[in-house]
Order: structure tokens, then C-alpha cells, then sequence
């Protein structure tokens, strides 16, 4: 029996119009792109929200790696027959973009959206030993970098009750997998147009990652969001959005 994915699909108002497929970071799942989705299909986008395995109400898996995680979702876009589509990934999930990417080089998006992510994932020891011991405390120390001053309550508030959903085990193995995650050697095998998008509060995955992105990826261009931190795309929604929207519309009318 395959892995049941936990996904919303809606249509696009018109064939020419792609599906934007949205992959969340480490210990999230499909409803933190709300602010994305609302936007994108009044917009007449197809939207495609999955929570990755062992996620939301997604089954398990026995592996849980970058790797393992593209291979689910090119499984998914397969068995939905999803051939034009655009590619969202924050942190871990633009690490899970990235290697789909060069994993799949006869599956590619029209265009990848990177958010927050970086060709290699550093994540601190300590982390690893706190959410074993005291699980709560562990998902407010990564809050504490994983936003700016002038995020809104509520958001923090609804992060931090997904990842408590989900469960200790379940963010272990991603952070593991994102530890083990690095594809900089890589990085020129990407042939497809690539938007990066990094909150200048970042902590997380700091700037520099991203700029690391845009230096070594042939047909990329980077956007900072001022006053912004990890979940830039939750904190400044309308900026974020704008941006991806006027990338989008650039990309289908070069390409006629």
C-alpha cells in the first residue's frame, strides 16, 4: 500500500494557467500556505498544497530523507497527472525542491520558489538533544530564530501548534534529514528559472544561503524582504506574494 498524501488541489481557471505546488518546511504541513493559496487562485493559479509524509494527515514513511521526500512528491504529481506546474519550497522544502530538481531532470517545474532554504542545512546539536528531552521548549528556542520583532502572535502561535501536532518524531527526522542534506556540488545541473526569497531577519537560514543560491544557480534572481524573518511569506504576505505574482506572469508571457 502507498503513502496517502494529505493534499488540497484546486484547479486553475484555465489550462494555461499552471499549478503552483506548495512544500512546506521541517514539522509543517500544507495549511501554513493560506496566505499564498487565497492570493494565487483568486489569480485563476491551480494550487496544490501536500503535507509530506508523517505530516498533518499524511501516512508515514519508512524513509525520511530530502531524497526520499522528492521522490514522494514526484509520485504524487505523477499520479494526478500534473505536467505544468510551478514549484514553492520553504526551508526544508526548498531543499526538497532543489534535489527534485536534479533528481528528475525529464520532471521539470516551469519555474522554482525558493523561500528561506539554502543548499546545505546546518542545524545546531542542541536541537536534537532538547526536543528529546523537553519537546515544548525545543519548538520555542527555534521560534526565537525563526522570526522578526514584528511578527504577528498568531502566527507564531499557529506554527507552533502544527509542529506540536505532528510530534517529536516527526521533527527529528526532518531536521535529521535536512542535516544530512547538502546538493552544492549539484547546484549547476538546475536548469530551470529560480526565484529566491530571504527575509533580511532570517536566522534560520540566513542571507547568505540564499545568496550562496543565486550565485551558483545559472537563471535565478534573489529578493530580500525587509523586516522579515524564517516564515517571510507569513510575515509579509503581501510583499511576498507581489513579487512571486509578478516573477510568474514575467516567466508565461516569455515563454509565450
Amino acid at each position: 500500500m502507498g503513502i496517502q498524501i494529505d493534499a488540497e488541489i484546486i484547479q486553475p481557471e484555465t489550462e494555461d494557467f499552471p499549478f503552483l505546488v506548495f512544500i512546506h518546511g521541517a514539522g509543517g504541513d500544507k495549511s501554513q500556505w493560506e496566505f499564498q493559496r487565497d492570493f494565487f487562485t483568486n489569480k485563476k493559479f491551480g494550487i496544490i498544497t501536500i503535507s509530506l509524509p508523517g505530516h498533518g494527515d499524511s501516512s508515514p514513511s519508512k524513509e525520511v530523507s530530502i531524497r526520499s521526500y522528492a521522490n514522494n512528491l514526484k509520485n504524487f504529481l505523477s499520479e494526478f497527472n500534473i505536467k505544468n506546474f510551478i514549484l514553492f519550497g520553504h526551508s526544508m522544502g526548498g531543499a526538497i525542491a532543489l534535489q527534485f530538481s536534479v533528481d528528475f531532470p525529464d520532471f521539470q517545474p516551469l519555474l522554482i520558489i525558493l523561500l528561506g532554504t539554502g543548499a546545505k542545512l546546518n542545524v545546531a546539536p542542541v536541537f536534537f538533544d532538547l526536543i528529546q528531552s523537553d519537546f515544548k521548549k525545543a519548538i520555542k528556542m527555534m521560534a526565537e530564530f525563526s522570526y522578526s520583532d514584528k511578527a504577528e502572535l498568531t502566527i507564531k502561535e499557529k506554527n507552533y501548534e502544527i509542529i506540536t501536532d505532528n510530534g517529536s518524531n516527526i521533527l527529528l527526522g526532518d531536521l535529521e534529514a535536512c542535516r544530512q542534506f547538502d546538493i552544492r556540488e549539484d547546484l549547476s545541473k538546475i536548469e530551470v528559472p529560480t526565484l529566491i526569497i530571504c527575509g533580511e531577519e532570517d536566522q534560520m537560514t540566513p542571507l547568505k544561503y540564499s545568496q550562496y543560491l543565486r550565485d551558483n544557480i545559472k537563471d535565478s534572481q534573489l529578493f530580500i524582504i525587509p523586516e522579515s524573518g524564517h516564515f517571510s511569506f507569513q510575515e509579509m504576505p503581501d510583499q511576498v506574494n507581489d513579487i512571486i505574482f509578478q516573477t510568474i506572469i514575467n516567466r508565461m508571457n516569455k515563454n509565450g
